[in-house]
């Protein structure tokens, strides 16, 4: 008995590329990238950038509940943001409190998705570390403040003038 194995092994020869090709973006992708069960509720997948930005190894971080990423005080409303999800309405995450496993708090900007996996429905979700911007953001706002302050104080202004258009 003969049977052609030829299709067969450019199918498994396809699969492996395929799954080879994946690998290399998941491991090396800058931002994070976490799924998690929602029917179980825990962490299924983490990247190695998702466990460096969060300061766990790959196994401390899947034993965790995804709200345990978070500080304590804001837990309570990612559940509820990720039930909303759940339902489709994924514009509600976009900038999102985490917790090191250091304590540290950090801002991370959200790109979630809802995916079905052969563990069920699952959240699929992309961080990116903006902690840096948000205080150069912070800074510059107090920084304005401190400025019209003093503006205030000294009772001088400033005001901007377009000198082609003659617009202020």
């Amino acid at each position: 008995i003969f049977w052609e194995v030829a299709e067969q092994r450019e199918l498994e020869r396809r699969l492996t590329d395929s799954e080879a090709k994946l690998r290399a973006i998941y491991d090396k992708a800058q931002e994070g990238i976490l799924v998690a069960s929602l029917d179980v509720g825990r962490l299924l997948m983490a990247n190695p950038a998702c466990c460096r930005m969060l300061g766990y190894e790959a196994a401390e971080l899947l034993a965790l509940d995804p709200a345990e990423l978070h500080p304590p005080e804001t837990r309570a409303w990612v559940r509820k943001l990720i039930g909303r999800m759940e339902q489709g309405d994924y514009s509600l995450a976009q900038e999102l409190a985490f917790q090191r496993k250091n304590g540290e708090i950090f801002y991370a900007d959200v790109s979630p998705m809802l995916v079905t996996l052969a563990e069920g429905p699952c959240l699929l979700a992309v961080l990116r570390d903006v902690t840096e911007k948000r205080r150069a953001t912070e800074q510059l706002a107090r920084s304005e403040a401190l400025l019209a302050e003093a503006q205030t104080l000294a009772q001088i202004g400033n005001w901007n003038v377009d000198l082609r258009s003659g617009q202020s």
